[in-house]
């Protein structure tokens, strides 16, 4: 996040804040204020340090990721990503030599089997 920020600072870019970053930005900070006095400050913290980190993405994105190639480019590798997630468990396990009778699995698989042997 912070190359991000640096990056949109020191790039020499024009920095955008379209209408939709911008409500959902007034939005938190009005959040943020109210929340100074909630009964419940962890609760509300936590969630609204979750909702500031997710304003930051969305903001740097939008900055970002201005042509259609380069969001198209960015949604094929995000969603390549989460799909060879399974893959990189399944080699961690191979190379690691964590096998159950000759197969491997995945992450999930290795630890539920972890659990039921204790």
């Amino acid at each position: 996040m912070l190359v991000l920020l640096a990056s949109l600072v020191l790039g020499g870019r024009r920095i955008r804040c379209p209408a939709p970053v911008f409500f959902f930005g007034l939005f938190l900070v009005w959040a943020t204020l109210g929340s100074l006095t909630s009964n419940y400050w962890p609760t509300v913290s936590d969630r609204l340090t979750d909702f500031w980190k997710i304003w930051l993405i969305f903001f740097g994105a939008v900055n970002v990721l201005g042509t259609r190639s380069q969001i198209r480019t960015f949604l094929v590798v995000y969603l390549g990503i989460f799909a060879l997630y399974p893959v990189r468990g399944i080699l961690y396990n191979i190379v690691t030599g964590q096998d159950h009778m000759g197969r491997y699995a995945g992450t999930l698989c290795s630890r539920t089997r972890t659990i039921l042997r204790h």
